[in-house]
């Protein structure tokens, strides 16, 4: 009995404690000292249609009420909080919107921000590091860009810009990526940068206006379909150091009538000049038996034999 009468104090001794100092609740459940603002929890400031939302103590442009907008003045600070980014589909669809004043603040355009507006031309700041992808896709009205010095690389950002005449590569990129121009069937020419050394798939596919364009020395890797369908490309030189002209690469560039291809090129994939029916001129940086030695796919007729193949 004794026994009974000690654990019941104790119990009610410890239930008495607990009361006192407030432990009826664990941490865990509210107010944790690790708690922080999360995205959901942000705050969101509406300013001239625009949505802003801030996000680690930055905000950045996360959409518009009104998809009609046709022009827009991007904020560089809200109470003296800088906005850094233009957030993913911000302005995607916007298709009446023609004019976009961005801020030396931005730092970053996200995917697809201003994928299929009617943006003619668009200034963009140098202070710019990060371009997503599609970012630009789809501007059919896009005329000219200058990409900023900081961007070392690009990614499907400009898949069917349609009317994009003149382009300015910044002098540091090292990467034309995966549908990056493809499409662009108004550009006529474009000036690859000494120091660029991936031109990836697609990254000029069905560029069907395209005449001149002239491969760095530095590019170490031209990938697949690069040029598909590039029907006006008259002349390319392939730079010394290209192993592999990858299959599919020159398909359909129906106007190509010449091209140097570089002693250390070891194999030309299939179809790689497929329909490249006006070529006459393969000039080459070899010997004959140089030539033979380089394997030779299927479907790249004008190499069934060297009638065409100049020995420089």
């Amino acid at each position: 009995m004794k026994k009974i009468v000690v654990v019941l104090s104790m119990v009610l001794l410890i239930f008495a404690c607990c009361s006192f100092v407030g432990c009826d609740k664990a941490p865990s459940e509210e107010g944790s000292a690790n708690e922080g603002i999360t995205e959901d929890d942000s705050i969101i400031d509406k300013i001239e249609n625009v949505n802003y939302k801030l996000f680690n103590d930055e905000y950045y442009v996360k959409s518009v009420d009104n998809k009609n907008i046709e022009t827009v003045l991007i904020k560089s600070n809200i109470d003296g909080v800088p906005v850094t980014a233009i957030g993913v589909n911000a302005f995607a669809n916007c298709n009446q919107l023609t004019k976009v004043t961005i801020p030396n603040s931005i730092i970053k355009i996200d995917n697809n921000a201003f994928l299929g507006c009617a943006i003619e031309n668009i200034v963009l700041p140098d202070t710019i590091e990060t371009l997503g992808y599609g970012v630009f896709s789809s501007c059919k009205n896009l005329k000219e860009i200058v990409i900023p010095e900081k961007i070392t690389s690009l990614y499907d950002n400009f898949n069917g810009c349609t009317s994009l005449v003149k382009v300015t590569l910044p002098s540091k990129l090292d990467s034309i990526g995966v549908n990056t121009f493809a499409n662009c069937t108004s550009l006529v020419s474009i000036e690859l940068p000494y120091g660029l050394t991936k031109i990836w798939n697609k990254a000029f596919a069905d560029c069907t206006s395209l005449e001149k364009i002239n491969i760095p020395i530095t590019v170490e890797t031209i990938a697949q379909l690069a040029f598909w369908k590039c029907k006006a490309l008259s002349s390319i030189t392939i730079p010394e150091g290209i192993k592999l002209i990858e299959k599919y690469t020159f398909y359909e560039c129906k106007g190509l009538k010449s091209i140097n291809i570089p002693k250390s090129v070891v194999s030309i994939g299939k179809s790689a000049f497929y329909n490249c029916g006006n070529l006459s001129k393969v000039y080459y940086n070899g010997t004959k038996g140089d030539w033979a030695k380089i394997k030779i796919d299927i479907e790249n007729s004008v190499f069934e034999t060297d009638r065409f193949v100049i020995y420089v």
